[in-house]
């Protein structure tokens, strides 16, 4: 029943890897679609701030999408998903977020809290990556012992 369950689990994280892949790549055609209307339309090269927000909102979603087809690959059976990659993402997120948002239609309250959100996965993510360090030191200094 285990191996039944791993397959299954296995299975379902690479249809939805692919799934993530054709979303990724079909925005990233539509960006290009974006781009290109900039520059054939008249007045050539002069880009509206809204065209921009929308431009720069598309490309946060593609690279959160990047980043989230890497996590499902390292959820896969027999890896293990270092919480650097979960923090990127939620950051990537948050930020896309931020990008996005109308900030003099937020009230003051919710400013902080997404500030406090921002700061709260900056301080996790440098923690992961710190101790990520710290065991990758750790490895490689056993491994040069035993070649002694």
């Amino acid at each position: 029943m285990k191996h039944f369950i791993e397959k299954t689990e296995s299975i379902l994280l690479w249809v939805l890897a692919f799934l993530l892949l054709a979303a990724v790549v079909l925005g990233t055609v539509d960006l290009i679609f974006i781009f290109v209307e900039i520059l054939r339309l008249p007045p050539v090269m002069v880009v509206k701030p809204e065209t921009l927000f929308h431009m720069f909102g598309e490309f946060l979603i593609i690279l959160m999408g990047l980043k989230l087809i890497k996590l499902v690959l390292l959820n896969m059976p027999g890896h293990s998903s270092p919480m650097t990659a979960v923090v990127e993402v939620a950051l990537i997120g948050v930020g896309q977020k931020v990008v996005t948002m109308d900030l003099k239609a937020q009230s003051p309250a919710t400013l902080v809290g997404v500030a406090a959100l921002i700061l709260a996965l900056s301080v996790s993510y440098g923690v992961c990556y710190y101790i990520q360090a710290q065991t990758k030191g750790k490895t490689a200094a056993a491994a040069s012992d035993e070649n002694l």
